[in-house]
């Protein structure tokens, strides 16, 4: 007879250094959207200019951040130590994500579904 064995399962930790959205706004986002769940696709100009606000602050924040991704994609690859890609890659300057952390939450102030200012639902 056999028994299941447990699975240990490891959480995956973020790279050191990497820059994530403030607790704050997630928290808020995550309320918004339970409260607007129900509203439409029915935004003002106001709104929509807000969601492209985040959707060009992201893409900047993207621009500057891949260079970073692929010089550690390219240490990996290179068959460096994982340990000392991983403390290079620590060790570098990040890009700021103030802007996008701003267009968030002026997107979230102007009473937009979150789902819409994190981007996992498109507007058009």
């Amino acid at each position: 007879m056999m028994t299941a064995q447990p699975r240990s399962h490891k959480a995956s930790a973020p790279i050191s250094g990497a820059r994530v959205l403030p607790t704050h706004i997630v928290y808020l986002s995550l309320t918004l959207a339970t409260l607007l769940g129900g509203c439409g696709p029915n935004l003002t100009p106001d709104q929509i200019a807000a969601i492209e606000r985040v959707e060009v602050a992201k893409a900047a924040y993207s621009r500057e951040f891949q260079p970073l991704l692929d010089s550690l994609d390219r240490c990996m690859k290179g068959g460096d130590d994982p340990s000392s890609c991983g403390k290079k890659f620590a060790a570098t300057p990040k890009p700021s994500s103030a802007d996008y952390d701003l267009a968030v939450r002026i997107c979230v102030e102007k009473r937009v579904p979150s789902d819409y200012c994190l981007g996992k639902r498109r507007y058009k």
